[in-house]
């Protein structure tokens, strides 16, 4: 009696944290390397989810082996430092990934001047997954915007790509 009892319980055990990994609120954010441009994006992300009153836990990441599939409710992989394309590590990692639709690619666009933000569905050009694209340009928001005054329309650029990716991550089963 005690046997079978011990392995319901296993069972039930194995099961209730397989479901709980299923539906983790932790979203990785797959990088490379420790770029002023990384850990300034990474922060203002952090910072971003919080006043938007998100309930997921941002997790940067930097190893490719760290992020196994389960884990996470979404994957962001951001690529800076590059005016188009790319980066082949954070390609390789994208295109070795069974499942796309658990992956979000941010393209921070170095020397781009353009103070619009992308929204591009899955594709062959973003690898079989849904990117979003803004130039890395900042100001930050500006004087006026200290005492109630308008943001300067580079920092409402980068709010802008962060909601998208966070309205990306909710449409996530």
């Amino acid at each position: 009696m005690f046997k079978p009892l011990y392995i319901l319980m296993l069972a039930l055990f194995v099961t209730l944290a397989g479901a709980a990994n299923a539906t983790s609120k932790k979203v990785a954010i797959f990088y490379n390397g420790n770029t002023e441009v990384n850990t300034q994006t990474i922060h203002f992300m952090v910072k971003q989810f919080e006043s938007a009153k998100s309930s997921y836990e941002l997790v940067p990441v930097q190893d490719s082996k760290a992020i196994q599939p389960g884990t996470y409710k979404a994957i962001l992989v951001l690529n800076t430092g590059l005016k188009t394309g790319v980066s082949r590590s954070l390609a390789d990692f994208i295109t070795s990934w069974k499942n796309k639709s658990e992956i979000v690619l941010i393209s921070i666009r170095k020397e781009s001047q353009k103070i619009t933000v992308e929204s591009t569905p899955a594709s062959p050009a973003t690898l079989g997954v849904d990117g979003i694209t803004a130039a890395s340009t900042w100001t930050g928001r500006g004087f006026s915007a200290i005492f109630g005054g308008k943001n300067t329309a580079e920092y409402d650029m980068h709010v802008e790509w962060v909601k998208r990716v966070l309205a990306l991550i909710n449409k996530m089963p």
